[in-house]
């Protein structure tokens, strides 16, 4: 029996449902899992775990962004008609676990072996400390760009300076604990990522007279985790992907941590 794993998000969601699989895959040994990777969202949605998933695992991508942004209003009382027997289905089948919304609860007890789908975003759920060794020995299979005497910083910004209720460091927070760390520990370069450059160069200008070397760049997402696991010290931003970076360098016992606003 097939069993479907539904993701959405970016890459700090994609390795939450990798996570799970790989739990899924130590309980049903035997069981073939699908994984559902939803395009929708803000921004559209791109998988970019491919050079880690289990090669016993099938990619399905639904491209639901464009479906979401172009589809018609419905009338409100279809609309509720609708949620109203969607909802009712939802739960009979939660009842008898035949589907499970994870986020509900997270544990892996209440997945069975006639489930056949499992929704939500799996972030808070405790981490397999062998996870964390299968990813990072995929990553070494890679080929990486930082010097290892570097300071390395994952600054947060895009869609997170425009959007009401959201929030970035604020630079001269990360500016001050650049200034700290680099008092503590011999660092020969820093290389900050960022999703919006030249925003960043612009309110981190200071940290030009810090230091000799100073770099910015913009790399997928993916590169930028396999380039900061191991870098002399990490700094993190308020991201899913800053905290599996922060998560990865523990368990490696490397020195980082994450600003938080």
């Amino acid at each position: 029996m097939k069993l479907r794993v539904h993701s959405w998000g970016g890459l700090g969601s994609q390795l939450y449902a990798l996570s799970l699989i790989f739990d899924l895959k130590n309980k049903f040994p035997n069981r073939r899992i699908i994984l559902v990777h939803h395009t929708s969202g803000i921004s559209r949605r791109v998988f970019e775990l491919e050079s880690i998933l289990d090669p016993s695992v099938k990619l399905i991508t639904i491209d639901d962004y464009k479906l979401l942004e172009h589809k018609g209003i419905k009338s409100s009382y279809k609309r509720k008609i609708k949620l109203f027997f969607t909802n009712k289905i939802k739960v009979s089948l939660e009842r008898i676990r035949l589907i499970i919304n994870y986020d509900q609860n997270k544990t892996l007890n209440r997945i069975k072996p006639w489930t056949i789908m499992i929704r939500g975003h799996y972030s808070g759920t405790l981490i397999n400390k062998d996870f964390y060794s299968y990813c990072i020995n995929k990553f070494k299979n890679s080929k990486t760009n930082t010097n290892p005497n570097s300071l390395v910083i994952h600054y947060r910004l895009g869609d997170l300076i425009h959007l009401a209720g959201k929030s970035i460091i604020a630079p001269k927070d990360l500016i001050e604990k650049i200034r700290i760390v680099l008092k503590e520990e011999d660092v020969g370069k820093i290389l900050i990522y960022s999703d919006s450059i030249e925003e960043a160069q612009r309110t981190l200008l200071p940290i030009n007279m810090m230091i000799k070397e100073v770099e910015f760049s913009s790399e997928p997402t993916i590169d930028v985790v396999r380039n900061s696991i191991n870098a002399k010290y990490f700094i993190g931003t308020n991201s899913k992907v800053s905290i599996w970076i922060i998560k990865f360098r523990d368990h490696l016992g490397i020195p980082s941590e994450v600003l938080k606003y």
